[in-house]
């Protein structure tokens, strides 16, 4: 069969190839399932593949076979897009690689400053990071940014407008804790001395913004935490809740349930807010004076699931939504029913003076924290 044209095309949720046929005129060939095409030959078969990051299949659409050739296509801030060589004989495309020497140790970069970075944080999974920094006075800030997964970082250019100054390239009011993205382009730092910023730019230019809720007076003394539950409307998140402490050591927590048009004071906050996360449309905070709380009102109330008396709680990361941890002093809390009851588990006897800070999972069910002294702990779940 003689073809004078090839292509390939997404048509809803299939993958198509339509070919010019030089004797009966147009065919097109449809798979029954979502794939999305990335090349063709002049045979008429057709780079596929069915998921993100998922191995590339080829396609001969005459004959309806899909052939796996493995490899790792586009998606999830790695891989990419298959293409056939110009005969259609070859395919060139990202695989992974056994043979590549990866480091086994931590190594150390310098930033150049002795600020303390508190806060690692992306806007999706891509390969993009930043480190948000803080002097221990509170009173200067940094952001360290890398755009492949942590193996180098740099300032960056972030322009800052202070009370109506011109903006000024990384001229931070304060030093800063927590960053969160509302969408791609509305982005929201907090620091101390009451600081926090907002861009509707993306992660390039910030200004100060009032996030006071309607007639509240109260001073700000630090904005600790930040998150935005998963529930969109025009790729903007709608609800958002923000840990801080008040003047005089007081904890609390302000939410929106507007798309951080406004916001109101929540109740039943139990101490100065350390972190809040969410598993679906529920929120998880832990307090600098050792509660667990939760909130099912995005935000509005929050009620204690566990206390423990004398500790001061760290991050609380979930791997999914059953499995989650609280770090402290010490000792680790532990989650296997989604927040409803948390055990008390020794990390390690020698280390018990270590003030464990945050903690990750990774997906071969890997967990590991960190902690004061340098230390770093990677535990089996």
């Amino acid at each position: 069969m003689k073809k004078s044209l090839l292509l390939i095309a997404l048509c809803g949720t299939c993958a198509a190839v339509l070919a010019q046929d030089g004797n009966t005129g147009k065919k097109a060939w449809f798979t029954e399932t979502q794939y999305v095409p990335s090349s063709v030959n002049n045979n008429g078969e057709a780079i596929i593949y069915d998921n993100q990051s998922a191995p590339y299949e080829i396609w001969n659409p005459i004959t309806d076979k899909r052939t796996v050739i493995g490899g790792v296509a586009a998606g999830n801030g790695v891989g990419g897009l298959g293409r056939f060589s110009e005969d259609g004989k070859k395919v060139a495309a990202v695989m992974y690689s056994e043979e590549i020497k990866m480091p086994t140790v931590w190594e150390k970069y310098d930033g150049g400053t002795d600020y303390n970075y508190h806060e690692f944080t992306s806007c999706t999974a891509g390969g993009t990071i930043y480190a948000l920094g803080c002097s221990d006075d509170g009173e200067k800030g940094f952001i360290m940014k890398s755009v492949n997964y942590g193996k180098t970082w740099n300032k960056g250019k972030i322009y800052v407008k202070n009370h109506g100054e011109t903006a000024v390239e990384d001229d931070w009011a304060a030093g800063l804790e927590c960053m969160a993205w509302q969408s791609s382009k509305y982005v929201y730092i907090g620091g101390h001395n009451g600081v926090f910023y907002s861009s509707r730019w993306g992660e390039n230019s910030f200004e100060l913004a009032d996030l006071h809720p309607e007639g509240n007076t109260d001073k700000v003394e630090t904005y600790w935490t930040i998150n935005f539950l998963d529930i969109e409307e025009n790729y903007l998140k709608r609800y958002g809740a923000i840990g801080l402490e008040l003047a005089g050591g007081t904890g609390a927590v302000w939410y929106t349930d507007d798309f951080a048009e406004t916001f109101k004071v929540a109740a039943g906050v139990a101490g100065v807010p350390v972190c809040i996360t969410h598993i679906g449309n529920v929120y998880f905070m832990t307090t600098r004076n050792g509660h667990i709380q939760k909130s099912e009102d995005y935000g509005a109330t929050w009620t204690d699931v566990y206390v423990a008396d004398g500790s001061e709680f760290g991050k609380v990361r979930f791997a999914d939504d059953k499995n989650g941890v609280v770090v402290s002093k010490g000792l680790i809390y532990v989650t296997t029913d989604g927040g409803a009851t948390w055990t008390k588990n020794t990390v390690d006897e020698k280390l018990g003076n270590v003030v464990w800070n945050d903690v990750a999972f990774a997906d071969n069910g890997t967990m590991t924290i960190v902690g004061s002294g340098g230390n770093v702990m990677k535990l089996l779940t």
